[in-house]
């Protein structure tokens, strides 16, 4: 049976909501949608409320992952660190916001005043989260973050041992990431302040991996292990490297990761390995929206690559992606000017759309045989209206392996 899902972060009804904020900082966790949730009417309101503001403060990287568009688009990659003037529009929604993760392209790290931008947030009354791919953590960089008022940082795996990770992200990667994470728990608090997550990247290679990776994760300490897909293939290689796919090894594996979770002190999260069109992607541009380095606001951080070049997107459904879709610069508009323009609110309203069908058709859950059937029929019948031009995702978005659960 497939799964379906209403999402927390655009409804009012939260109460069977495990959102988890500091996960997976625009991960959105599956509630109960047998209470009726209703759409909160964010397109009237005076102020803004926004979710995860996700910033990229440099498109530089220490790495050339084979996962990555670095590599495939080494000429056209643009290296740019967001300027003060930039950010600065982001600090004046901070408390608007219920996190502001300090990730994009590139490795955030290398910003010599990352500790100082992570006290902006904290001053500003925002929620500061960071990613990194840990290999250039150190003790005092670690003290500064805790100290200044970081509440989440993730670090990032393609697997649990070096010969799975390295053959992806560098010789000697592995050794230098679980270096960095180790640095940074035992700088953090007692009361394990803060949070501190793996996203675990799942290949051919990681996916059986999986139950060793969260025995890797509970040794360390690590609060939270995120397995997640990739998304944004543009080769055959990179495509090969996705393991969205559904199968019997993968059902073995993931059933051990869970009776694992029973014994280890890290809680695991989950993708789907079954496609479902959903209304709206975990990325949930109803909410959240991304700032590249270069001042660009766009509704998600694949759409808007540091590259000025078309590329193919080999996902669920393979297409040619535009160069980057962007609804505005810092440069020239605040946030809340961008976002009210009518572009936006068009494009938001599309997802919106989509989500208002979904919860109006989709029945109470059940676990009897005739709640089965009934879940299956208006899942159908979802993807039938999905598929209608009246209700498909934006044109950028549409294709997305996100926007089928993964």
């Amino acid at each position: 049976m497939r799964r379906t899902f209403a999402y927390a972060a655009v409804t009012k009804d939260t109460r069977n909501a495990d959102i988890g904020l500091f996960t997976d900082p625009s991960r959105l966790s599956p509630v109960n949608t047998a209470g009726r949730n209703h759409t909160v009417d964010i397109f009237a309101a005076a102020e803004h409320h926004f979710g995860q503001v996700q910033v990229e403060m440099t498109s530089r990287c220490n790495l050339r992952c084979r996962t990555c568009l670095y590599p495939t688009y080494a000429r056209q990659w643009i290296p740019l660190d967001l300027n003060m003037a930039h950010f600065n529009r982001v600090l004046d929604v901070a408390p608007q916001c219920d996190a502001i993760h300090l990730q994009g392209w590139g490795e955030s790290l290398l910003r010599d005043d990352i500790v100082h931008r992570i006290r902006d947030v904290t001053h500003a009354r925002g929620q500061p989260t960071l990613g990194s791919n840990g290999t250039i953590m150190s003790a005092q960089l670690a003290r500064g973050l805790v100290d200044g008022g970081l509440a989440s940082m993730t670090f990032s795996l393609a697997g649990p041992d070096a010969h799975s990770n390295d053959r992806l992200r560098g010789s000697g990667t592995f050794a230098k990431a679980v270096a960095g994470i180790q640095t940074f728990i035992a700088q953090r608090s007692a009361d394990k302040i803060p949070s501190v997550l793996i996203n675990y990247l799942l290949t051919p290679y990681s996916y059986p991996r999986l139950p060793k990776a969260l025995a890797l994760a509970s040794r360390l300490g690590v609060d939270t292990l995120v397995a997640t897909h990739l998304v944004h293939a543009v080769t055959d290689d990179q495509k090969a490297l996705s393991s969205c796919e559904e199968s019997r090894q993968h059902a073995w594996v993931f059933f051990r990761s869970r009776c694992a979770v029973l014994w280890r002190k890290t809680q695991l999260i989950l993708p789907d390995v079954r496609p479902s069109p959903i209304p709206v992607c975990m990325k949930n541009p109803i909410k959240n929206f991304f700032v590249g380095a270069d001042g660009s606001v766009s509704p998600c951080v694949y759409l808007c690559p540091p590259i000025d070049h078309a590329r193919p997107v080999k996902g669920q459904e393979p297409r040619r992606a535009p160069k980057r879709w962007v609804m505005g610069n810092l440069a020239h508009n605040s946030v809340e000017e961008i976002w009210s323009a009518p572009s936006y609110v068009a494009f938001r309203k599309r997802f919106s759309r989509r989500l208002d069908l979904y919860e109006r058709l989709m029945p109470p859950i059940r676990t009897d045989f005739e709640g089965l059937s009934k879940l299956e029929q208006a899942t159908e019948k979802i993807a039938s209206y999905f598929a209608t031009p009246e209700f498909q995702a934006p044109e950028p978005c549409q294709g997305c392996p996100h926007l089928f659960g993964y």
